[in-house]
């Protein structure tokens, strides 16, 4: 059959490669194809095993977010399917996201933290506090809430610190976390105001940026450890559009990512972003 750039595909000799899409054809001789679960292979037009294929729902998101910069990548055989690194995940913890081992070494700090997060920086008790104009007190809940985990380093722990000594600098950040939490304007509106924030305290790493958000609703958000999550989505070939500038377009695609990771890891039950970020820690140290 005669193949089009853009056509989606299954090689019927290797039906597990799953759904492929056509990316390049070379002088219609050489035809690239990127496949969800085998990444990028290429076949010459004598004895093409290629057929046409339907696209759905489910396999959607891996191919509406390649770009070119993540199949150049794969070309050097970076890909590495989710099945894979949960099978490699399931060897360190053979009871998946249940395993006691997993609980304890990356659940469960976590969700004490989340706990203490929803106590001291609540809707209603950052609202009180903010009429009270108790900024200082925000500020020490704040820095409560940062020391509870090791996932911000500790000069980045120091910079919120040194950041939050000034009154007005207090005041800012407050609003501002306030808003990004609680607001009702759109989120890429309230995650740009609170990167201004960031940065006029000169704290704009994306760490800080998403801790909170993290904290306050794992059910959602992602915590974002920039060289992490950028080999994490290379590897799946998924474009996140990252910046070291911290910016909305680049973390909705992390979102996506992150809902796209836990959707195929769907056998392994997880909860939440808690246990997609320890996933994506965890492969990375098995990679390593």
């Amino acid at each position: 059959m005669i193949l089009k750039k853009n056509q989606f595909v299954i090689n019927k000799k290797m039906p597990q490669w799953g759904l492929g899409k056509v990316i390049n054809i070379i002088n219609q001789e050489l035809t690239e194809v990127f496949f969800e679960h085998s990444g990028y292979h290429k076949f010459y037009r004598k004895n093409n095993p290629l057929s046409e294929s339907e696209l759905s729902d489910d396999e959607r998101t891996i191919f509406e977010n390649l770009s070119a910069g993540d199949l150049e990548e794969d070309k050097k055989g970076s890909f590495q399917n989710l099945t894979l690194s949960q099978e490699n995940f399931v060897q360190e913890f053979p009871q998946g996201f249940r395993d006691p081992k997993y609980i304890q070494r990356e659940r469960t700090q976590k969700e004490e933290a989340h706990v203490l997060a929803s106590e001291l920086l609540n809707q209603k008790k950052l609202e009180q506090l903010i009429q009270e104009k108790a900024f200082e007190e925000i500020s020490a809940n704040i820095l409560k809430v940062t020391n509870k985990l090791t996932l911000l380093l500790p000069n980045e722990k120091a910079a919120l610190r040194e950041g939050l000594k000034e009154e007005a600098a207090q005041e800012e950040f407050a609003l501002s976390l306030y808003s990004l939490l609680y607001g009702s304007d759109e989120m890429e509106s309230r995650f740009d105001e609170w990167a201004k924030t960031l940065k006029s305290i000169d704290i704009d790493k994306w760490t800080t940026a998403t801790y909170f958000l993290f904290l306050v609703f794992p059910e959602k958000y992602m915590f974002v450890k920039p060289n992490i999550t950028q080999a994490v989505a290379t590897m799946s070939a998924f474009n996140i559009a990252f910046t070291p500038r911290i910016n909305w377009r680049t973390y909705e695609r992390i979102l996506r990512f992150s809902e796209y990771t836990k959707q195929k890891l769907h056998a392994l039950e997880p909860k939440d972003m808690i246990d997609i970020q320890s996933f994506m820690w965890s492969i990375m140290a098995y990679e390593k």
